[in-house]
């Protein structure tokens, strides 16, 4: 009896499955001549199986809703992909240079709809080829907003089409070229090693002539703690000033970022000088003061200080670089772990220290 009982248990489960689910026919996802992660987010997708921020949420997830590439309140994957202002300017630049399809209008589907009723309804509108080219944006959209946070990367409209072109042109023109090793054997060909970064923005330069330059930088330990580091210095290379605090276990890297251009500002006006160039690698935090992306809610406030404090230089420029040519404030970042209060250091410095100066000022390459 009991035997019997525990066979019909998956055959009322299986019914109930089948009366209270609709069947998701996306089959001919896997029919589409995209790359299989493609098609695997695609699937994914569909059956709301992304971690979106809205999606996390509803698995008691709680973050901050605000989506990464427009600030919008409320981040989904059908915002990301349909409405998100973002993906509209990427698409744009594609139908501008490459003659790309844009999102149709679909009149019987609402913003608020999910993700698989915007795909059912652009299956249906448009061909084949159409939907492929989409479906590329799309992923590169979830990469470049996976970037953002996770990285601290930024993304330009501009830089995202060409990215998105490119890797389709390559995907369009055949699969990876196979070649025979010494006895015959089918193999992959080696690998192209990325080649050394190199550009201004990698080496420490020297402000202009009656300019000073600060640099900052976080930094976040693997046991969550977070710190601040900045160094100030005139044309000839001389540190003016460095220093550093640690933050805390409750404080992000981007917020890291932000209290150390705070304090390195506030640094400066101590030194009385009239003229500022400022310099980090953190995207989000830089080209938030040049007021081209919108300021993250969780640093605004921090910013307005800032921003506020940077009116009283007679001249302040806000530039981005890359970690190589911030290695002074990162030296200072991490060192400010073993300091819970504001350190201002002076000279002599430790000859760590001073090799990486000495190093920026002679216009060394990054090791």
């Amino acid at each position: 009896m009991a035997s019997t009982q525990s066979k019909r248990v998956p055959c009322l489960l299986r019914e109930f499955l089948i009366l209270n689910f609709e069947k998701v026919e996306f089959g001919w996802i896997w029919k589409l001549n995209v790359a299989p992660k493609i098609k695997l987010f695609l699937w994914k997708a569909c059956h709301d199986g992304l971690p979106s921020k809205d999606r996390l949420e509803k698995c008691k997830v709680f973050v901050p809703q605000q989506c990464v590439l427009c600030c919008h309140n409320s981040e989904s994957v059908a915002h990301l992909c349909f409405a998100c202002p973002f993906t509209l300017q990427v698409i744009e630049c594609l139908q501008v240079s490459e003659g790309w399809p844009g999102i149709p209008d679909l009149i019987n589907v609402s913003i608020s709809s999910s993700f698989r009723y915007w795909f059912e309804e652009c299956h249906l509108v448009l061909d084949k080829a159409s939907v492929e080219k989409l479906a590329c944006v799309w992923w590169f959209i979830w990469f470049c907003r996976n970037k953002v946070i996770f990285n601290e990367e930024g993304f330009s409209p501009r830089k995202a089409s060409y990215l998105i072109s490119h890797f389709f042109a390559q995907w369009v023109g055949g699969p990876i070229k196979q070649v025979e090793d010494s006895e015959g054997c089918l193999v992959r060909p080696p690998l192209q090693s990325k080649g050394v970064r190199s550009g201004p923005r990698v080496i420490w330069n020297p402000p202009p002539e009656g300019f000073c330059k600060l640099n900052f930088d976080g930094s976040k330990l693997g046991n969550g703690d977070a710190a601040l580091g900045f160094v100030i210095r005139n044309t000839e290379g001389e540190v003016l000033l460095a220093g550093a605090k640690s933050l805390g276990q409750y404080v992000s890297i981007v917020q890291a970022e932000a209290w150390a251009l705070h304090a390195g500002i506030k640094g400066a006006l101590s030194l009385n000088i009239p003229k500022l160039v400022v310099e980090g690698d953190n995207l989000v935090v830089i080209n938030s003061m040049r007021h081209i992306w919108r300021v993250p809610w969780e640093i605004s406030n921090i910013l307005v200080d800032v921003g506020l404090d940077a009116a009283l230089f007679s001249e302040c420029r806000f530039c981005h670089c890359f970690r190589e040519a911030n290695r002074a404030a990162d030296f200072m970042a991490k060192k400010a772990h073993s300091y819970s209060s504001l350190l201002y250091w002076f000279p002599p410095y430790c000859l760590d220290f001073s090799l990486i100066i000495r190093k920026d000022v002679l216009g060394w390459p990054p090791d």
